[in-house]
């Protein structure tokens, strides 16, 4: 699977099993033959359109002594949150999307803003949202879309 994304670093990969297979780039015009089969490559919104974050949790127990050393237990270390913004779309590319993530645990392959590499993690997605226009305004497109795609084991 190396360099699936060769010059295409902004293009990310929902795919079922941890390694991608019958990769199908998402487009408007194939969205309603896409199958749960299909590993879909799509690039999010180009204006902010992937935000990273980097979550780290530790325990109760975790905190100053009297000495004033620091002492962290932690229950989970860089775990990695990505919401993602769709481009404005139609309801069948919007759907053929959410179909794969909302409440759901599946992959995604991604390029790593921290360390510059290609990366899969296992995500589950919690929620999503998106402003629904009518045919009249802005062509019937849904805009603003995203969905959240979180880590489900970070770093030990």
């Amino acid at each position: 699977m190396s360099n699936y994304l060769n010059g295409d670093k902004g293009s990310i990969i929902i795919h079922s099993s941890s390694t991608p297979s019958n990769i199908i780039t998402l487009t408007e015009a194939n969205a309603s033959s896409v199958t749960d089969s299909n590993s879909i490559k799509f690039s999010p919104f180009q204006n902010g359109g992937l935000n990273y974050i980097v979550d780290s949790l530790a325990t109760e127990d975790s905190g100053r002594s009297v000495d004033g050393m620091m002492h962290i237990q932690w229950i989970l270390s860089r775990a990695r949150k990505l919401e993602i913004q769709l481009p404005p779309c139609t309801f069948a590319y919007y759907s053929a999307i959410m179909n794969r993530v909302l409440g759901r645990k599946y992959y995604v392959t991604f390029i790593d803003p921290v360390t510059n590499t290609e990366m899969t993690i296992n995500v589950y997605t919690s929620n999503g949202k998106g402003n629904l226009y009518s045919g009249v305004v802005r062509n019937g497109l849904i805009q603003g879309a995203t969905f959240n795609a979180i880590e489900l084991k970070g770093e030990t």
